[in-house]
């Protein structure tokens, strides 16, 4: 505002006073400020009579002009506010700048001349403050009058992302709260921030993939603050959520992203009872703090298909079969979306064992399964490279049946592991799983099994000369009797030391290597040695010792029987040991009968015997078919020269009891007949062939066979 005022003497002084701070102005005198620049106005002037009337009244004449020109405008700048001019500019002095409202000072401001109005609406100020209100969080721009004209005025931005609740949000327990099927939110908004926040609508969008849910807020006065308690609920368990808050403004609604939220995991809780393969539930609990109640659930099985959650449940692997205990699927879901969940069962652990011996050049593997409920199918083994995780062979062992890893080197350490293709009922196809051993001491279950070979013996023994050419070598060791790679090597007694030895494969029974040693002279003396040769090449060897061949006597064979092997309800395998003495063999074989039966029968090992694996050499081999299930066996090997027939040990065993149902039909059908043996290369025999045959039988299926 600019003031005026006389002075009493000298004329008439006026001084011009100016206001401080921001201002509206316009191009005339009106109650704002002057509309001429600021820098120019003289602060005092006067106004003299001049001395000489004529001379001064020349000299004074343009400034009392100027200076009554000046004062008029001024006179009529307060008796005619009327005339503003309506071209201007407004700066404001802003104060605060909240969501939805916007404060500002205008200075030296009067109403007669200065209104405000925001959507037609005359602004009424507060202290000289006026507040405009209702403005959306996006707004930047409002429009001010002044005596009826209008001027767009820019708004300085909201120092926030549009929606305050936001920021004060902080981590879990200042805000918000999860758990389980549900999140929790808390926002308390004072008016500093929004004014009057009970009129708007607020409310939180939880998105989880194409599916979303929104709950909208309950508004509480507690204190200075407006609260706002949001609960969603419906959501799944240990599941992100990406969270959303929304306010609705004039039917507007603006939504702000904040943050992903993990829900709790749940805690299913079922009470059920089980066997090896079988679940039977009988209730079900999907949360612990009650907010997750899904609106149906079943059970995943899996080939896909649902079953309901409550009721039996089969086709389960027992404990022990794999690294952990089976799982169950339970499917549920809230409305059409649905989540999976596992659910760990305990089922009763079958009977298992690898059942392995481990000797100087070899392992025994004896696998064992016994369940009520499992088939055991087959059982494969891969055998490890030594020092190494690269499997060198892979094994199949029928049930029942004995696997020897031979050719290893001795005091080294190997590497295997197990697994069992298994029937499970309530699973069409078969199954296959690593067969897991527990470790009593360290309470566990291990896959791969370590062994390590035994140091080796092998000690030379004597010789039994059965004739002036012909002598059986022998030594004792600690190798397995299944071991193929012995024998012994020798020499002349007076041949140069690098003369090589001969050398002839032998075969061992309890601990006893034996090896007949053909052609030799009467008139020499010969060194002879054991040896042990792995499948690397390496050779271990006993002492050389010398002997006389023609220092000989009468000697009968030796015959001993092996443990049997392959025992089922109709059939088994086994095995003898035939070391002709001084007489040819004439015909080698085994006997059996039953233990209730006086009648023996003999079964030859000649090719006019179609249900017999043909064999010749120290170890034969034989199928016993035929036999009466669930029925006790005795068997003996034999051998007869000339001289008469010797016998080896009686072994006894008990063929297993016959199947039920379908698989009796199955287990008395008749065995087919073999038809004709085919030589490695492909070349068609009727007899076999030593080494590798593959044997053709009448129902068109093959068998490989090694006749030594």
């Amino acid at each position: 505002m600019l003031v005026a005022y006389p002075l009493p003497d000298k004329g008439h002084r006026y001084t011009i006073r100016r206001g401080s701070g921001l201002f509206i102005s316009c191009q005339a005198f009106g109650d704002a400020s002057l509309g001429i620049n600021k820098n120019i106005i003289p602060r005092f002037f006067y106004v003299q009579p001049p001395t000489s009337p004529a001379r001064e009244w020349r000299r004074q004449f343009p400034h009392i002009m100027k200076h009554t020109l000046l004062l008029i405008t001024l006179i009529l700048a307060i008796l005619r506010p009327q005339l503003c001019h309506a071209d201007f500019h407004a700066e404001l002095s802003p104060h605060r700048r909240g969501i939805n409202y916007f404060s500002f000072y205008v200075v030296d401001y009067e109403p007669d001349i200065f209104t405000v109005k925001f959507h037609g609406q005359e602004i009424i100020p507060s202290d000289w403050l006026f507040t405009i209100e209702d403005l959306t969080p996006e707004q930047d721009v409002i429009t001010i009058t002044c005596n009826g004209e209008t001027k767009e005025v820019d708004l300085p931005p909201y120092n926030g992302n549009g929606f305050a609740v936001l920021n004060l949000l902080d981590d879990e327990g200042k805000g918000y709260k999860t758990y389980e099927g549900q999140m929790d939110f808390s926002i308390p908004i004072d008016e500093s921030v929004i004014r009057h926040p009970e009129k708007y609508e607020y409310g939180v969008i939880a998105e989880r993939g194409l599916k979303q849910r929104e709950a909208k807020a309950g508004c509480t006065k507690q204190g200075d603050f407006y609260v706002y308690d949001i609960s969603v609920d419906r959501l799944f368990p240990e599941s992100y959520y990406d969270i959303s808050y929304y306010v609705i403004i004039d039917g507007e609604k603006y939504s702000y992203r904040f943050r992903s939220i993990r829900t709790k995991p749940n805690t299913i809780s079922l009470r059920y009872t089980s066997t090896q393969t079988t679940a039977t539930i009988t209730d079900v609990t999907y949360s612990s703090d009650n907010t997750f109640s899904p609106t149906k659930a079943c059970i995943v099985k899996d080939d896909g298909t649902l079953v309901d959650v409550i009721g039996k449940i089969t086709g389960f692997t027992p404990i022990g079969v794999d690294y952990n205990y089976p799982f169950i699927n339970i499917r549920t879901y809230i409305g059409d979306e649905y989540e999976d969940y596992s659910y760990k069962i305990k089922t009763d652990r079958p009977t298992f064992n690898d059942n392995k011996t481990t000797t100087s050049t070899g392992i025994l593997v004896s696998p064992y399964f016994k369940s009520d409920e499992i088939k055991v199918i087959r059982f494969e083994l891969d055998f490890f490279e030594r020092n190494s995780n690269k499997v060198e062979s892979t094994f199949t062992i029928e049930p029942g049946n004995t696997l020897y890893l031979g050719g290893l080197r001795p005091n080294s350490e190997y590497k295997y592991n197990l697994r069992a293709i298994l029937s499970i009922p309530g699973r069409n196809e078969e199954y296959r799983h690593d067969l897991l051993l527990y470790d009593f001491f360290k309470d566990k279950y291990f896959k791969d099994v370590l062994v390590t070979t035994t140091e080796l013996q092998l000690t030379t023994v004597g010789t039994r000369n059965v004739s002036p050419t012909q002598s059986i070598v022998s030594a004792t060791t600690n190798i397995n009797d299944r071991e193929t790679s012995v024998g012994f090597q020798w020499k002349k007694y007076d041949a140069p030391s690098t003369l090589p030895p001969s050398e002839g494969y032998a075969a061992i029974y309890d601990g006893s290597m034996e090896g007949r040693i053909n052609n030799l002279q009467p008139t020499s003396y010969y060194n002879f040695r054991p040896f042990y040769k792995s499948n690397d090449g390496t050779y271990y060897y006993g002492q050389w010792q010398t002997f006389d061949p023609s220092d000989f006597s009468y000697f009968e064979p030796t015959v001993h029987t092996y443990d049997v092997e392959g025992v089922n309800a109709s059939g088994a395998r086994v095995r003898g040991y035939v070391m002709a003495g001084t007489d040819d063999v004439d015909e080698q074989g085994f006997e059996y009968s039953s233990t209730s039966s006086a009648q023996q029968h003999r079964v030859v090992c000649a090719a006019t015997s179609p249900s017999v694996v043909l064999a010749t050499g120290q170890i034969m081999n034989a199928t016993l078919e035929g036999l009466e299930p669930a029925t006790t066996y005795i068997v003996r090997a034999f051998a007869t020269t000339a001289s008469g027939t010797v016998y080896g040990e009686e072994q006894t065993f008990t063929t297993d009891a016959a199947a039920t149902g379908i698989t009796d039909a199955i287990a008395g059908s008749p065995r087919p007949t073999i038809v004709c043996y085919y030589s490695i290369s492909g070349q068609k025999t009727l007899r076999p062939q030593q080494g590798f045959n593959i044997a053709l039988y009448s129902d068109g299926t093959t068998e490989k066979v090694f006749i030594r």
